[in-house]
């Protein structure tokens, strides 16, 4: 999700900062299960 996203439109830090604190929330265990990304675009 942070190689697409731009890193200060979900967050504003750097990659590494954001995946660090992201790990801090969601310890080995619940990343193994991989990541789910959703896009979401207003229509009107």
């Amino acid at each position: 999700m942070t190689a697409k996203a731009r890193p200060t439109s979900t967050r504003p830090a750097a990659r590494d900062q954001q995946l660090a604190h992201i790990r801090t929330v969601y310890g080995p265990e619940k990343e193994a299960l991989g990541a789910l990304a959703l896009e979401i675009e207003r229509m009107a």
